[in-house]
């Protein structure tokens, strides 16, 4: 079931773009708008500690009218979190890298001023890793570290809905994109976990999960459509 409404909504919004690109008369060419997109940007968290983010984004975005938007993006998401002992000294990082496909549809709804409203529906799919990257072994804390030679690999997609804003930056080509998402997430990882010097292999693991998802984009219209305010 999920594989179909995956399929179904990938279906929707290429039927939609394909609709409004060729089937417009020529005289409407001037109505769609192309920007490209994306950021890099590396974020430490100090309220929580030894938490670090980097993540990356490049892609493009077409708009008809002001009103249908369809983008695509190239992204990747890195997270570290570093584990210490008591004393406290590090010890390993525990880390999660995801590398996606990234398909989102906006329809724009009012502006105020330079800010333009929207509601969005989005479509990930990517890969997944998990991994530690040990410092040295404690031997001192009694702490049994041979969990940390475990690791997951596998594939996910993701599915959301949500409501964002554009802010052109005093009515220029140049703005920033922020939108806020209810997600669903579905993967199927192999993963080798060691427990005491024991290991145990697991295939074709299936998670769902169900989260926030926050975006960020900065973005440059290359091509601004007629009558562009």
């Amino acid at each position: 079931m999920t594989r179909f409404i995956k399929y179904i909504l990938i279906l929707i919004v290429l039927c939609f773009y394909v609709s409004i690109s060729f089937a417009q008369p020529k005289s409407d060419k001037g109505n769609l708008s192309i920007a490209a997109r994306g950021k890099a940007a590396g974020i430490a968290f100090f309220l929580l500690e030894d938490v670090n983010i980097r993540t990356g984004t490049l892609g493009v975005e077409f708009t008809y009218k002001n009103r249908h938007s369809l983008g695509v993006d190239v992204s990747y998401w890195k997270l570290w979190y570093q584990n210490d002992d008591p004393d406290p000294i590090p010890l390993y990082d525990e880390i999660e890298k995801r590398t996606f496909l990234y398909v989102d549809y906006k329809l724009h709804l009012f502006k105020i001023k330079d800010v333009h409203f929207y509601m969005n529906a989005y479509y990930k799919n990517g890969t997944y890793k998990m991994w530690y990257n040990r410092y040295y072994d404690n031997d001192s804390s009694g702490i049994d570290l041979s969990f940390t030679n475990s690791t997951t690999t596998g594939k996910f997609y993701e599915v959301g809905l949500g409501i964002g804003a554009k802010y052109y930056f005093n009515n220029s080509r140049v703005g920033i994109d922020f939108s806020v998402n209810a997600a669903a997430r579905y993967g199927t990882n192999d993963k080798i976990i060691y427990d005491i010097n024991l290991y145990e292999v697991q295939y074709n693991v299936k998670e769902q999960d169900y989260l926030p998802y926050l975006k960020l984009n900065l973005f440059y219209i290359i091509k601004k459509p007629s009558g562009f305010k």
